[in-house]
């Protein structure tokens, strides 16, 4: 073999040899060995001696090579399999040979008819969806002789397929190295189309020999009408029309044929059969010699559709006594020989080519589209629906579902058909002129019209597909860095999940907007942007959710798609999607992504991007593709507690949902093969696992890495009855494609989900649904309902099903309707179709919160970024900028009124703090910058969410933060369990806090080393022993807070102490008594004064209070109930009277509330105690009857801070007391 040096070398660096033969790789010129060699003696005879020598012959063993030490999947990954060989070395460009069609050698004349018919059907033709598809060289033309231009292009287009097709010269090649020949007609865009339809060539031609070799067995004329035949249209009818007449016999002409070839037989007799059901039974019971009777064949028919060819042979005998010849069990009377003539008149002429002709060109001319969307469509859709702009559509000419077939066409059609009457008047002949007229019908209304629609439909999509580049789906997916230094890419990936191309965006997560360096980098990236979008036109366009900056990028592509459209540059701007990139970015980390041979090469971040046009195309591939050996499935995020689940458990949880997922779906093995990031799919069939999926696809591959039906699973892959079993009908076989690449019998059930053992079944459904005999070909019944399911709703499945339970066969009636509805579709696709991310699902993706972590009135803690500005009106701004609450204005003029600040918080979600929202007293400050600065950080309370802005209304007010969160739990809730521990875990914190002091060496009668619970029970004991309400008893104890602090814990009441801080100043010893003491903001020189003047005036005061008539002894301003049923039934008792009363508080010791009813609602007020005397409402009164007195007279005015929260009514006023009714 002859190699470079260079791949010598690098031969040699990958297999780590100084001297490498290649040669040891294949040991193709080894003489096979074989197997009876083994220990052979001879025998020879020896001329001189006269007697036989024996000679043992060695076995030739074959020896090993490199080959064979390799794993077949480095093999693979290398390139070095022997077809992988045979493509390296044969010379022939490997497009050519992997092409699905292989390019192959043509003829001066096949050349010459190839190109005339390319330039007729893809530059000249006018599609059926109307897209331009003329040659710009010919349209351009502005001379008089337009078929010289015509002639020109046929010969460049002639001269192209020659290099292609005898000279193996790539498209490439051609524009680039002969553009002198073809450059001024055809363009490189022009030249892949060329090769394109030259594929198309080589199919018909193909398909034409294939047909011809079943045609020239039974029937010559056939064969030449396939050879004259132009386009696939034509050879499907020939096909059809060969298959009415000939269909059960190919199986039978094949025989026959390889009979011939050995000599087994010298002839047979081929029996004309027909594929329909109905057709046989009319056939079988003489029913076509009723049809001949009509007096014209289908044929004939066809061809007077043009110009009045063939004469009508009138038969002189009516229908109804010309069919009584023809009944039979079958037929029992002539109105059925007649029913059934019309039949077979009505197939044969729907399966005739030249009417199919005629009939699809008046119709491809004539259909429209009309669409009105139904009751349940008007409710569902609405202006943000992407199909509202197509609820309301008119006969405009675009490729849908569904079609009108109007009246114009059905007229012309039946103008062409008066033909087929004759031009009599006489009563036979208007009978038998109503019996063809009928036939006519039947053969354009049930049998060519559905025929025609598929087809168009087909046809239209097919023109879809290729009027854009490269054709089928194409998804574009892009994914950036949340480093702004790093450059994001954009992959394109086709309907198979392959990677078409990718661009690279250096500056794209920039910011747009603005002048200077940065925004040229960011129109840079976006140009790059939008030649790739317009040179490659994906269908949509998916964007990485990585974070907030996802809503800023989304919309610089929808603006740069906008303008492409206002500009004419691309027809329509395709849907941008944020996509959840949390698979992407594992499967980018990935070990098999960053050694995988497909991506070869590629930045992480490229990676990521691939991985997400593949999620949007289908995630069941990516997700699936997780389940590897390196366990990356469990890197995805399911719930936040899977950490705490044993990971066995887990996955056996995961893998059960897959599997369901998968066998839902179906998995197409031969898709497996072809696309290998899909195969991981095939591991969780039913029956399936990672080995035995890995040994299937082996064998598959050592087979033309095809599986051409369900059988094969046991005949060619050795897989076992109960595997079968479980698999057989969860792997799918696209039929069609498989059909094109082989001869053999196709199962078309082996598309479908029903399983083969109950084939049979289904089969004898689509009999019966057709009503006809048993006796008739099932196969063929099965095709027709398959065509025309709907036959089906007529079936009664509970008789079927009791039948089979007669049988013995159990329970089948949900199988039976299973399988109805899978003939009424095959292997339809269950799962929801896409939808976009909802406001509340994109924002708890993009700042990774759940409706649990980020709720309103919850406390957060963000950064201030700025101030936000309000602009001034025209009219106010002269005022306002001489006032003194002007700030200083900003580069380019006034930067406005302030209202508040701008804050983000650590999710990247932006809040705003309005001004009165910054502090309890929004007057006291005109600049926000006042109170905080840029890049503080502050702790706020969420008063509003708003997911579908990504911002929320805040708050740092201190009455905000302070108070307690409302969380709303389930209905299961229990609230008090829940109280009750919060309860128990505040006192245990307190408790160790308090436990938490240093003992001090203080000597005084009423200090003690306690906490404050021991001084509490300290204190309370006291009054249990003594039974004396003690105000004032006092203990002294070493505070928790600091060593240079006391604590004096007194009694206000029973049950309630208050504590009073001591603070100490000059001490020599940690644990010694300061020599000056701060108590309540006043200085001491020792215990005794501060106790003397701070704490016995106050319990003077707490004595008048709890020694007060209406004060309520052992009940705690806490139990409001309580308080108001008192101040309720004193109210009753003396409705002239406002009645009050007093407790202490033991939320807050050392104070009190002072409760009263003025009409119908109950208010309440704090009264403290201070050594200064009763602070109650910012006053502060000597004794308890002045406070009382003064709330007398002034009782009408509201508490401080309550602006407009209470309204005071005076509405009487008796004997100089005042009375008062209080609205909330």
């Amino acid at each position: 073999l002859n190699h470079s040096y260079s791949a010598l070398d690098e031969a040699r660096d990958v297999f780590g040899v100084e001297d490498f033969n290649f040669d040891e790789f294949y040991d193709e010129d080894e003489e096979p060995v074989d197997d009876d060699d083994e220990d052979q003696e001879d025998i020879m005879d020896e001329e001189t001696e006269g007697e036989a020598r024996v000679r043992r012959v060695r076995t030739k063993e074959k020896s090993s090579t490199l080959l064979d030490a390799m794993e077949p999947s480095e093999l693979e990954r290398g390139f070095m399999a022997p077809m992988d060989k045979k493509i390296q070395l044969e010379d022939k460009p490997e497009r050519f040979q992997l092409r699905k069609t292989p390019v192959t050698e043509a003829d001066e004349l096949e050349l010459e008819l190839e190109s005339k018919w390319i330039y007729y059907h893809a530059f000249s033709h006018t599609s059926v969806s109307n897209q331009s598809t003329l040659l710009h060289y010919v349209s351009d033309f502005r001379g008089h002789d337009r078929s010289q231009c015509v002639d020109e292009a046929q010969e460049t287009i002639k001269e192209a397929l020659n290099f292609m097709r005898n000279q193996l010269f790539e498209v490439p090649f051609i524009a680039f190295y002969r553009k002198e020949l073809v450059s001024s007609v055809l363009s490189i865009n022009d030249l892949w189309k060329v090769y394109e339809w030259d594929e198309k060539w080589c199919h018909l031609q193909n398909r034409k020999k294939k047909i011809s070799l079943n045609l020239q067995l039974r029937c010559v004329s056939f064969s030449h009408r396939v050879q004259s035949a132009n386009s696939v249209e034509a050879i499907g009818d020939l096909s059809a029309q060969f298959h009415l007449y000939y269909g059960s016999e190919v199986n039978r002409m094949l025989d026959w044929e390889a009979a011939q070839k050995v000599g087994k037989i010298k002839s047979a007799f081929l029996i004309q059969m027909l594929i329909s059901v109905h057709m046989q039974l009319c056939v079988d019971n003489g029913v076509g010699e009723m049809v001949t009777r009509f007096g014209i064949t289908a044929r004939q028919l066809a061809e007077n559709l043009d110009w009045k060819k063939h004469e009508i042979e009138q038969d002189p005998v009516a229908p109804k006594v010309a069919a009584a010849d023809y009944t039979s069990s079958a037929f029992p009377t002539p109105e059925a020989v007649i029913a059934g003539a019309i039949y077979m008149m009505a197939r044969e002429l729907s399966r005739e080519p030249a009417a199919r002709e005629r009939i699809r060109q008046v119709y491809r001319e004539n259909a429209k589209l009309y669409i009105r969307p139904t009751q349940k469509g008007r409710e569902h859709l609405d202006e943000t629906n992407p199909v509202w702009k197509m609820s309301f559509i008119l006969y405009p000419f675009i490729p849908e579902i569904l079609w009108w077939f109007s009246c114009i066409m059905v007229f012309s059609i039946f103008q062409s058909m008066l033909f087929f009457l004759q031009d009599e008047y006489s009563e036979v002949v208007e009978e038998w002129n109503s019996i063809r007229e009928k036939a006519t019908k039947m053969a354009i209304d049930e049998m060519l019209l559905p025929f025609l629609e598929k087809e168009l439909e087909q046809k239209l999509l097919d023109e879809a597909k290729g009027n854009v580049i490269l054709g089928e789906v194409r998804v574009m997916a892009i994914a950036y860095s949340a480093d702004f230094n790093e450059a994001s890419f954009g992959a394109l990936v086709d309907q198979d999940g392959d990677v078409i191309d990718y661009c690279r965006m250096v500056h794209f997560t920039k910011r747009s907007g603005g002048f200077g360096p940065q925004q040229e980098l960011k129109r840079e990236s976006m140009n790059f942007f939008k030649t790739f979008v317009e040179r490659r036109r994906p269908h949509v366009i998916g964007l990485c959710g990585e974070n907030l900056d996802s809503i800023r990028l989304r919309r610089d592509i929808e603006e740069c798609l906008s303008r492409m459209v206002s500009e004419g540059e691309i027809p329509r701007a395709p849907p941008v999607y944020i996509v959840d990139n949390e698979a992407a970015k594992v499967y980018m980390l990935s070990k098999g992504a960053t050694v995988s041979t497909e991506h070869s090469g590629y930045p992480p971040t490229l990676l990521q991007a691939v991985s997400l046009a593949r999620l949007l195309l289908d995630p069941l591939w990516e997700y699936a593709h997780l389940w590897n050996a390196d366990e990356d499935i469990f890197c995805l995020a399911f719930h936040p507690l899977q950490n705490e689940v044993n990971k066995e458990e887990l996955g056996n949880v995961l893998a059960r949902e897959i599997i369901n997922r998968v066998n839902e779906v179906g998995v197409d093995v031969n898709r497996c093969l072809e696309y290998p990031h899909t195969a991981n799919v095939l591991q969780f069939v039913c029956g399936l696992g990672p080995r035995k999926a890995t040994h299937l696809l082996k064998m598959l591959k050592q087979h033309d890495h095809l599986l051409e039906s369900r059988t094969k699973l046991v005949t060619l892959c050795r897989m076992g009855p109960k595997v079968f079993m479980n698999c057989a009908g969860f792997i799918k076989i696209d039929t069609t494609r498989v059909a094109e690449k082989t001869d053999a019998y196709v199962e078309v059930l082996d598309g479908s989900r029903v399983h083969p053992e109950t084939y049979e079944w289904a089969r004898k459904m689509a009999v019966d649904a057709l009503e006809v005999d048993d006796s008739a070909d099932p196969t063929t019944a099965l095709e027709e309902i398959l065509q025309a399911p709907d036959r089906l709703k007529d079936l009664d499945l509970d008789a079927f099903a009791e039948e089979l339970k007669r049988q013995g066969f159990g329970e089948k009636k949900a199988t039976l309707y299973d399988i109805s509805a899978e003939l009424n579709h095959r292997y339809k696709d269950q799962r929801r179709p896409f939808t976009p991310l909802s406001d509340q699902e994109l924002f708890a993706l993009l700042t990774k919160e759940s409706k649990e972590s980020l709720v309103e009135e919850k406390r957060v803690c963000g950064v201030v970024i700025g101030v936000q500005f309000k602009k001034i009106p025209e009219d106010q701004r002269a005022a306002y900028l001489s006032g003194q609450e002007h700030m200083d204005p900003r580069k380019g003029g006034c930067p406005g009124i302030p209202v508040g600040i701008r804050v983000k918080l650590d999710n990247g979600v932006c809040g705003f703090i309005p001004n009165k929202m910054i502090s309890d007293k929004p007057e006291s400050f005109k600049n926000p910058l006042e109170r905080v600065k840029v890049n503080q950080p502050i702790y706020c309370r969420i008063i509003k969410l708003e997911p579908e802005k990504f911002s929320c209304l805040l708050s740092c007010r201190t009455s905000d933060l302070n108070k307690e969160t409302t969380v709303v739990h389930g209905r299961y809730w229990d609230y008090e369990a829940a109280k009750e521990d919060s309860e128990k875990d505040r006192s245990a914190k307190i408790l160790k806090a308090e436990a938490n002091f240093t003992h001090r060496q203080i000597v005084h009668p009423q200090f003690h080393n306690v906490s404050y619970r021991e001084a509490q029970r300290m204190l309370n004991g006291r009054e249990t022993v003594m039974d004396l309400s003690f105000q004032g008893d006092m203990v002294i104890r070493p505070s928790a807070k600091s060593t240079n602090r006391l604590t004096i814990s007194w009694k206000v009441t029973g049950g309630v102490v208050a504590n009073i801080d001591v603070e100490e100043h000059d001490k020599d010893e940690p644990t010694e008594l300061g020599r000056r003491l701060t108590v309540l903001g006043e200085e001491f020189d020792d215990l005794d004064e501060a106790i003397t003047r701070i704490l016995y005036p106050m319990a003077d005061l707490c004595r008048d209070i709890t020694g007060h008539k209406y004060y309520m002894k052992g009940v705690f301003s806490e139990e409001r109930e309580k308080i108001e049923v008192k101040l309720r039934e004193d109210k009753r008792m003396v409705p002239g009277r406002i009645p009050y009363t007093l407790t202490a508080s033991r939320t807050y010791p050392a104070k009190f509330v002072l409760s009263y009813l003025a009409r119908i609602k109950p208010c309440h007020e704090y009264i403290s105690v201070t050594s200064e005397g009763l602070k109650f409402r910012q006053r502060f009164f000597s004794s308890l009857d002045a406070l009382l007195a003064w709330f007398k007279i002034h009782f009408r005015e509201p508490p401080p801070g309550l602006n407009c929260g209470f309204n005071f009514t005076f509405f009487k006023h008796i004997s100089g007391v005042h009375y008062f009714e209080l609205n909330l």
